[in-house]
């Protein structure tokens, strides 16, 4: 799980407790290659996670808690990542396989810099 939008109100912090107040994470990422991960959204849902993505080795999905804040809605974009296009990550995924990890990582980091712009 991952803090981005909550990362400042738990920076140094040694320990999260979300017991007692503070912040869930913002995104889980579950990668549904052996398992499923869907009997775990009730749980993300009570501790406030906002967003999932669950990837299954083929198809990623973007979910959304809901506005009653009880279920998860598939989403179409990404609320921790808006400008992200959801077809971006499996490319990405697929051709670490055929060029590697460190020219996939290259095109990510020109991806950002051209989303400052």
């Amino acid at each position: 799980m991952f803090y981005l939008k909550n990362e400042p109100l738990v920076r140094n912090k040694q320990y999260i407790d979300l017991n007692k107040g503070d912040v869930a994470p913002d995104l889980a990422i579950e990668i549904d290659i052996t398992s499923g991960s869907l009997d775990k959204f009730p749980i993300y849902a009570a501790l406030g996670v906002e967003e999932i993505w669950r990837y299954d080795g083929q198809v990623l999905r973007f979910y959304g808690l809901n506005k009653n804040r009880e279920i998860y809605e598939e989403m179409s974009k990404s609320i921790a990542f808006p400008k992200l296009d959801i077809a971006l990550i499996p490319q990405w995924l697929e051709q670490r396989l055929i060029i590697g990890e460190t020219a996939v990582l290259k095109q990510v980091r020109k991806w950002v810099k051209e989303q400052k712009n």
